[in-house]
């Protein structure tokens, strides 16, 4: 009884298999990798594919920049602030099997508007040259405030968009830029004589100046020469006097009579004043190499 029960599970499960399978001569063999290759074949054909999205959040970003002088006032101006939120929405267009697919667009979800507002309270005393700025950011619902140059360890309390910064330690901050200048060199002896004007420099009394100095000669539309590199170290001073004779012997070239002269410079400050970074100020004024007894003699042509 067991074995006739068997026997015709068996012949249903060909049965079944027979009517399931695509018709094949079996008595020529079948290749079954490469009928199933040409299954997968004609499934990619058939099939349209189905791209999964997720969709995009993004907002506009809106920024104001608050400065506040020495002596100015230390609560600002009101300022309004805009950021419209928007959200990506996309709809099928068209049989994905014949070129159509998902088309996606921006829209606007919600315009957010903030009023912002910055007051300073205990801050010491700002140099001269000294400004603190800060920059508030609006971007969707969230408002940031970012200090880009400031004097003080600040703690910032928000009330909406009105922040009041408390002022801690005192910071040192950079120095004026255009505190140094340097006029055009003068001939003296067998090289050339650079001066330095500081505008500061009573502010500075007790630290030190740094310069950097590269002298070049001018060249009419081609490359200037360099002669020489030098970085020097200068007790504060209202001028800084650089005498190039004292490197004439390591000097690239030697300097030629009536040819424009300069430095490419900047300038930084070493102490507790201000932070050490460098200042570059490009080139100086250009002056003409004029030895004794050179006489210029003006071209005929």
């Amino acid at each position: 009884m067991k074995k006739s029960i068997m026997a015709a599970l068996a012949a249903a499960v060909c049965a079944t298999a027979a009517y399931a399978a695509p018709s094949a001569d079996f008595d020529k063999g079948v290749d079954a990798k490469a009928f199933l290759s040409a299954a997968k074949e004609a499934a990619k054909q058939d099939k349209a594919p189905i791209e999964t999205k997720q969709l995009k959040y993004r907002a506009e970003r809106d920024c104001a920049t608050f400065s506040f002088a020495p002596d100015g006032p230390t609560v600002s101006d009101v300022v309004w602030l805009r950021s419209t939120e928007y959200d990506e929405v996309c709809d099928q267009v068209g049989d994905p099997r014949h070129g159509g697919g998902r088309y996606c667009r921006e829209v606007p979800r919600y315009t957010n508007r903030e009023r912002v507002q910055l007051e300073l309270q205990g801050r010491q005393a700002l140099l001269p040259w000294e400004r603190e700025v800060f920059e508030v950011c609006l971007e969707g619902r969230w408002l940031n405030l970012y200090g880009l140059q400031v004097g003080h360890d600040y703690k910032a309390n928000r009330v909406g968009g009105h922040y009041t910064l408390s002022a801690g330690a005192r910071k040192a901050m950079n120095p004026d830029a255009a505190g140094i200048s340097a006029e055009a060199p003068v001939t003296k002896g067998q090289a050339l004589e650079f001066t330095f004007k500081d505008r500061w420099a009573s502010y500075y009394a007790g630290e030190k100046t740094k310069l950097k100095l590269t002298l070049k000669r001018e060249v009419e539309g081609w490359f200037d020469p360099t002669l020489l590199e030098k970085e020097l170290e200068l007790d504060a001073a209202g001028a800084y006097t650089v005498d190039f004779n004292a490197w004439v012997g390591d000097f690239k070239e030697k300097l030629k009579p009536g040819k424009k002269y300069y430095v490419d410079w900047s300038f930084s400050r070493v102490g507790k004043v201000s932070k050490p970074t460098e200042m570059k100020q490009g080139d100086s004024p250009a002056g003409a190499f004029a030895p004794a007894g050179f006489v210029e003699v003006a071209s005929l042509y």
